[in-house]
C-alpha cells in the first residue's frame, strides 16, 4: 500500500475510534471512570497500614512501615516523589 493511502487509512481508523470513545463518554454518568476507581481502591487498601502525624505548617509525617515520608500539602509534594 502506498504511504499516502496507508496514512489515510490510519486517519480514518483513528477518527472512528475517537467517535466511539466520545459516544461512550456522553453516556457516562459517574464522576470517575472504572479504571480510576480501581486505582483508588488499590491505593486505599495499600494505605490501610499508614499513619499520618501533623508536623506543623501544612506538613505531615506519614509512616507506612518500614518507610516514613514527609507530605507537604502547601507545596503538594511528598518525599516519596509520588
Amino acid at each position: 500500500m502506498p504511504i499516502l493511502n496507508m496514512l489515510e487509512c490510519i486517519r480514518k481508523k483513528l477518527m472512528a475510534r475517537v467517535q466511539v470513545k466520545r459516544e461512550q463518554m456522553e453516556k457516562w454518568t459517574r464522576l470517575i471512570t472504572p479504571e480510576a476507581r480501581h486505582k483508588l481502591e488499590r491505593r486505599k487498601m495499600a494505605s490501610a497500614n499508614c499513619f499520618a502525624t501533623y508536623a506543623g505548617d501544612m506538613k505531615f509525617e506519614v509512616k507506612c512501615y518500614p518507610k516514613c515520608h514527609i507530605v507537604d500539602l502547601g507545596k503538594k509534594s511528598c518525599t516519596c516523589r509520588g
